[in-house]
């Protein structure tokens, strides 16, 4: 059977699942040790009977409702250096479908402190308000109101590694470091309300060219996409694992 788990919380369910030092283990987690000879698999399994009981969030673990995964602002395009012709602005927007996500495989590096997985997300929506300036492509774009994003069968890479901070065992906790996703659907769907001060023959036309043309769309956003999963994975891990001892986080034996 297929292994789902949240793309925006695969961290805490693997790795940091423990609401304060000290503190009991909830009854749904299971501990891997770092002797384990079988550790992917102790992951794996440790992640399937998490999450039924996060995705609707658990205060205890400060862990958000995931889906949908409500984001108050995120940017593609600010970046003087980029090389996206606009700026998109989406603000208090919601991904849906991280809960069916599907991991494909997994692999950690105890010395490395480095886990690399690979995932499908079979939809992957993004609803909420935009605004957008500039230009898309060859063409110039501008607009505000309701977007409407679907990318479809989604396969995900992401790397997180993490560091020890903490003068002794006892103290050290883990704290992630740095976090990489990458992105590949097979298709993108696309619908901006109110395109060009809501001139309907315009906004259908550009609804068009965006939808036809959706792998060079998506090669301009992607990077701020990858970018922005990426500072979710990193936030909502450090929410957790910086509280908790390493030795409880991963037992020695």
């Amino acid at each position: 059977m297929a292994a789902v788990f949240p793309i925006a919380v695969l961290l805490l369910a693997l790795v940091s699942p423990i609401p304060a030092a000290g503190a009991s283990l909830p009854s749904y987690i299971s501990v891997c040790k770092r002797n384990d000879p079988n550790l992917n698999e102790c992951f794996l399994k440790s992640a399937l009977e998490t999450l039924p009981n996060i995705i609707n969030g658990d205060k205890s673990l400060k862990i958000p409702n995931l889906d949908p995964f409500r984001i108050e602002s995120m940017t593609i395009g600010e970046d003087a250096n980029s090389n996206v012709g606009l700026e998109l602005l989406f603000k208090n927007i919601d991904m849906i479908g991280l809960k069916n996500t599907v991991i494909k495989d997994a692999k950690i590096d105890l010395d490395k402190l480095r886990l690399e997985f690979e995932m499908l997300v079979p939809s992957l929506k993004v609803e909420g308000p935009y605004e957008v300036n500039g230009k898309i492509l060859v063409l110039p774009i501008t607009g505000k109101g309701q977007s409407d994003i679907t990318l479809e069968n989604v396969k995900a890479k992401w790397f997180v590694t993490g560091k020890l901070v903490g003068k002794t065992p006892e103290t050290q906790r883990l704290q992630v470091d740095s976090a990489k996703v990458d992105i590949d659907p097979e298709n993108m769907i696309i619908h901006l309300d109110g395109l060009f001060g809501g001139d309907k023959t315009l906004s259908d036309n550009m609804n068009l060219f965006l939808n036809e043309n959706w792998k060079d769309v998506l090669g301009e956003l992607k990077p701020g996409v990858n970018e922005a999963l990426a500072q979710i994975v990193s936030l909502i891990g450090n929410q957790v694992v910086s509280s908790v001892p390493y030795n409880q986080l991963l037992p020695p034996e």
